[in-house]
């Protein structure tokens, strides 16, 4: 991440101005799990291709359900407990913890190699390209102009929405078949 911002304390401003507390704290998030400054400023940013490839392949053999509890699991590790997001032992404990230990070699085998790889890194490509940096993204009538970016509070995501509605209302050549898409 110092070579995206230039500097440690660069990065460290960056992660300041989120807001990630007063963020939080709208959704419900707050001290009382453990989401805490501090816990926010020790996290370590990494690469998180591992992560991903490790949801990839749990959706893909477990199902979505599976996959968003490991996803869940693996968000606490990082934003509660400064756990890394490319860290195998991490990634191998976590996955047990979801699947059960009798999952522990297949998953260990998984971490090691290389599938998944070219998909992830494809997909992250794309996303680029399409200038979506932030989870979540929605996409508004199959447009990017009409993106919402981020987590917002619902009373935020809904006075967004309705501008957007009436936006495409008041150009109706521009409405799709499929007003929302994700």
């Amino acid at each position: 991440m110092i070579r995206r911002f230039g500097s440690a304390s660069a990065f460290d401003r960056v992660k300041k101005s989120q807001n990630l507390i007063g963020r939080g704290a709208e959704v419900g998030l707050d001290v009382s799990i453990g989401y805490t400054q501090e816990a926010l400023t020790n996290r370590k940013q990494s690469c998180t291709i591992k992560s991903h490839r490790l949801i990839l392949h749990v959706t893909e053999k477990y199902g979505t359900k599976i996959s968003e509890d490991l996803y869940e699991a693996l968000n606490v590790e990082h934003f509660l407990h400064s756990g890394v997001l490319n860290d195998p032992e991490l990634l191998l404990s976590t996955a047990i913890e979801i699947l059960g230990a009798s999952h522990g070699d297949e998953i260990d085998a998984f971490l090691k190699s290389n599938e998944k790889y070219e998909e992830v890194k494809m997909t992250l490509r794309s996303l680029e390209q399409l200038g979506i940096e932030s989870i979540p993204t929605l996409v508004i009538n199959g447009d990017l102009q009409y993106a919402v970016n981020g987590a917002m509070p619902s009373e935020k995501l809904t006075e967004v929405l309705l501008e957007v509605i009436t936006s495409i209302k008041n150009n109706s050549s521009q409405v799709n078949d499929r007003l929302f898409s994700f």
